[in-house]
């Protein structure tokens, strides 16, 4: 029973990263100025403006990153605290 449950909570988490992944596939960015619309080009990085996970992706990045910080700088009181 628990391999069951440890095989379904793996496929969940390759279903929600596969999800995740092709947000960021085949996007496109456009820039309006004016009445001006400028060419279409490949977006290479960043995310997206306007979707609901771009911020949770952020906040997700910048919590490790502060987390590496704090403990290369010996403060790991800070995060179990």
């Amino acid at each position: 029973m628990r391999y069951v449950i440890l095989s379904i909570k793996r496929l969940l988490y390759c279903i929600v990263l596969y999800c995740i992944a092709q947000l960021f596939v085949d996007c496109t960015h456009q820039t309006i100025v004016g009445e001006c619309l400028s060419p279409s080009a490949e977006l290479l990085s960043g995310v997206m403006q306007g979707n609901g996970i771009g911020p949770v992706l952020f906040l997700i990045y910048i919590d490790n990153l502060a987390k590496k910080l704090l403990e290369r700088n010996g403060l790991n009181e800070i995060i179990r605290g």
